[in-house]
């Protein structure tokens, strides 16, 4: 499971995607995910890792990805049963 989920975040990593570690304090339990949109992103939004870390709940506005199962709120990612909805 250790090896499919490290192939998985190599898989974002390849993709353009920059694996952030989390402030405790914050995103307890989580992983920051920051996109890599001209070296920046505008804000850091927080996705579990209870299944692979594949991202499409996608806050355009801002240019930084939600988890499935998430959705930006007051620029955070929170649990969202309609993230599907907004998903690309």
């Amino acid at each position: 499971m250790k090896g499919l989920a490290a192939l998985s975040l190599f898989g974002l990593l390849v993709a353009g995607f920059t694996i952030v570690e989390a402030n405790p304090k914050k995103c307890e339990g989580h992983t920051v995910f920051m996109r890599d949109v001209e070296r920046a992103c505008i804000e850091k939004t927080c996705a579990t890792l209870h299944s692979p870390p594949t991202i499409d709940c996608v806050g355009m506005e801002t240019g930084c990805f939600c988890k499935r199962g998430f959705v930006k709120e007051k620029g955070e990612c929170q649990p969202s049963s309609i993230c599907k909805a907004n998903s690309v």
